[in-house]
């Protein structure tokens, strides 16, 4: 059984964007720094916030922060030293 979609004149908590996708994901760092990349967006609006587990934003590439090519970012743990992954 499919939910209906609904109205614009919901009024929660949040809005909902029905043209936005989200996504989540966790990186283990516990041995290594990770590349994370980003594709080019061709001047569409984009935002990649990078939070750490006490949800503080450490990091924010995007439209406004770094444009919209593609784009590889390091991700690393405090102190980090090694060799960087491909990618």
């Amino acid at each position: 059984m499919r939910r209906p979609i609904p109205l614009p004149t919901l009024k929660s908590l949040f809005g909902i964007i029905f043209d936005t996708l989200y996504s989540l994901a966790f990186l283990d760092m516990t041995k290594e720094a990770m590349v994370v990349s980003s594709p080019d967006t061709n001047g569409r609006y984009f935002l990649l916030p990078m939070l750490d587990m006490w949800t503080d934003v450490f990091a924010a590439p995007g439209w406004r922060t770094t444009g919209t090519q593609a784009t590889n970012y390091l991700v690393t743990p405090p102190g980090w030293v090694g060799t960087v992954p491909p990618g």
